[in-house]
């Protein structure tokens, strides 16, 4: 499926059912640190956060979300791996699309 990307590189709008997401941190195995993150933007849209994150509080410009990195020890099973925080734009408004993502 094509993203269709602003100049400036993030997404100008999403087609239906259309959802973009990036692994920010991966396989940390503990050694980052755990509590209250910030992400901040212009433009309006949905962002969410995944994996070993769970968002707390949105509001326009701003979702805080709470990070506590987890793992299996000595598992070597693929599943093992899915921890870190992972990020989604579930929405974008094309007339304010999401921008400037911090």
């Amino acid at each position: 499926m094509t993203i269709n990307l602003r100049p400036d590189g993030y997404p100008a709008f999403l087609v239906p059912g259309q959802v973009l997401a990036r692994l920010i941190l991966r396989d940390v195995i503990l050694h980052a640190p755990n509590g209250r993150y910030v992400c901040l933007y212009d433009g309006e849209g949905v962002i969410k956060f995944g994996f070993d994150s769970q968002t707390m509080v949105v509001s326009k410009g701003r979702v805080e979300f709470y990070f506590k990195p987890t793992t299996i020890l000595g598992c070597t099973a693929a599943y093992c791996n899915d921890n870190g925080i992972f990020f989604q734009i579930i929405e974008t408004n094309p007339k304010n699309p999401l921008r400037n993502i911090r």
